[in-house]
């Protein structure tokens, strides 16, 4: 199947990962002297200390060679408590790197998008959003922030090729066509919006 793609340049509870058990699955489990650090940083962050649970995550980072999804999304909550959103981004898409299905990191990453979209909206601001949303489920939202960067910039291709992709994830075949022939009739040579538009038109085909 294909998924949208956007470019990566109302507030939700913060998700940050303490140490994973068989009660908290999600990444691997870190070493003994990380998970203490991880540990503080959940606290420090709770307690409205952002500084000290950035600090924290960073030195369990460091502890783990800089391979741990926990202790990145940790560091992008903190970033967040700090209004640093652009390192928060960077820090949540190198936790996604490392666990491509962490929903923390992308629970996290739309919550700074929105906040994002709530200051300062823009059109990458809201393909971001849509993006996020897509891979969240959330196809509907999805939708919304797609429309919301046409409104901004009605001749965006990518805003239509994801409107195309999450029509198509939600099975609605003639609607995802009816978008990635407006993506395409933008941008003739868009790969993506063709490979989502063969995506659509098989779907029309095989769909009882």
């Amino acid at each position: 199947m294909k998924a949208a793609s956007v470019l990566l340049a109302g507030i939700a509870l913060a998700a940050l990962a303490a140490p994973c058990s068989a009660q908290n699955p999600g990444p691997a489990a870190p070493s003994v002297a990380a998970e203490s650090q991880l540990t503080e940083s959940v606290t420090a962050y709770n307690d409205g200390d952002f500084e000290g649970s950035l600090r924290a995550a960073r030195e369990a980072l460091q502890r783990l060679n800089e391979t741990s999804a926990i202790a990145y999304n940790n560091i992008c909550t903190a970033q967040i408590g700090l209004e640093h959103y652009e390192q928060a981004i960077e820090a949540c898409l190198m936790a996604l790197q490392r666990s491509p299905k962490y929903g923390r990191a992308r629970n996290n990453l739309e919550w700074i998008y929105r906040i994002q979209a709530e200051k300062n909206p823009t059109v990458g601001v809201y393909l971001n959003l849509g993006e996020v949303r897509y891979w969240q489920g959330s196809l509907d939202q999805s939708i919304a922030a797609s429309k919301q960067a046409l409104e901004l910039d009605p001749n965006s291709a990518i805003a239509y090729n994801n409107l195309c992709a999450a029509h198509a994830a939600g099975g609605k075949w003639a609607e995802a066509v009816a978008e990635c022939e407006k993506a395409l009739a933008i941008d003739p040579d868009y790969e993506l919006a063709t490979s989502n538009l063969t995506w659509a038109q098989t779907g029309q085909v095989e769909s009882p």
